[in-house]
């Protein structure tokens, strides 16, 4: 290596530097006496500035050793890391492949599914990592739950026959909101296999659209849902939505009301609402219920609702409220 040369060509010098230093004082008294003062101390200037260049060349070669540590723990770590991981038996690999998803999963129910295709699903980057990995997470089919519009069809086809009971994700921030909404209903269909069930929204007419478009498909069947989860989030970005969907040819149907109420849900055991308020649910399993609240006028309009709401959260086992800017002025006594 370079520095290794450099590093000898200093220790020459500062084996040469050494000599010429020290060989003064064995040299007779008369020859040192000869020696005028000025050109001592031009000769002991120059060792001292010989020693000082040495010092700064063993700094730099100090430095260069560090970097060329530093790179070689780097690459060795990784190796390391890489062969230990490798060792591990599927069981076990397929164990933290399923930690690694629940937080996706978790992450995605909280705040919802990353636009960016990159981020399309855990399972789509663990499958390209290598051969072995690819092989584990085809077979675990939770990995593939996650369907939503934001991902592409060519996805949706794939996860769809990895995962027999999927987790549907729905937003309207994306273009073209409502074609997609549709599409990805029609795919996804039946919605007796839907575990979950998760809607974001930015308005209200957004919510009877897919209240409308969902139960024209299933009419109100979700025989395996476990969770359900619907916000109404004035905050959604809706930078990459399109306002014109007058082209969607989703079946409406008639007279429907755009609330779960007509729904069967007899699995469903966690459910989390947001800005949005059914009357009724017919959730007899229930055992989770996560409300949140963040507008006071909306607070104030939809007591009635909240109050008929709890009176059918007969078996819930956990409760829980967010309120947020919220000021409630009416009383949910009896009227």
């Amino acid at each position: 290596m370079a520095w290794v040369c450099l590093l000898l060509g200093l220790v020459y010098a500062l084996t040469d530097h050494s000599v010429s230093f020290n060989s003064s004082p064995s040299s007779s008294a008369s020859e040192d006496w000869n020696l005028s003062t000025e050109t001592r101390a031009r000769n002991a200037k120059k060792t001292l500035q010989g020693l000082k260049s040495i010092k700064r060349a063993l700094a730099i070669a100090s430095e260069s050793v560090e970097e060329t540590l530093g790179r070689v723990t780097d690459q060795s770590s990784d190796a390391l890391r890489i062969a230990g991981f490798a060792s591990l038996p599927d069981d076990v690999l397929t164990r933290i492949f399923e930690m690694n998803h629940k937080v996706y999963m978790d992450a995605a129910v909280s705040s919802g599914v990353d636009k960016k295709r990159e981020y399309v699903c855990s399972s789509n980057v663990l499958a390209q990592v290598c051969r072995r990995f690819r092989f584990i997470a085809l077979h675990i089919p939770s990995l593939w739950e996650a369907l939503s519009n934001k991902h592409g069809r060519d996805w949706l086809s794939i996860a769809r026959g990895r995962c027999q009971n999927p987790a549907v994700f729905v937003s309207y921030d994306v273009y073209r909101a409502k074609r997609s909404v549709s599409d990805l209903l029609k795919l996804t269909c039946p919605t007796e296999n839907w575990k979950g069930l998760h809607g974001r929204f930015r308005e209200e007419s957004q919510i009877r659209h897919f209240m409308d478009s969902v139960f024209a498909l299933s009419h109100g069947r979700f025989s395996s849902l476990e969770k359900l989860s619907l916000r109404l989030d004035w905050m959604l970005d809706m930078s990459d939505s399109d306002d014109d969907d007058s082209d969607d040819d989703t079946p409406i149907a008639n007279s429907v009301n755009p609330s779960p109420l007509l729904w069967n849900l007899p699995k469903v055991n966690q459910l989390t609402l947001s800005n949005f308020i059914p009357p009724s649910i017919n959730c007899p399993a229930l055992r989770t219920c996560h409300i949140e609240i963040a507008d006071s006028n909306y607070a104030n309009g939809d007591l009635c609702s909240l109050k008929n709401l709890l009176g059918c959260l007969h078996l819930v086992e956990s409760l829980s409220f967010v309120f947020e800017n919220v000021a409630v002025s009416n009383s949910l006594g009896r009227e």
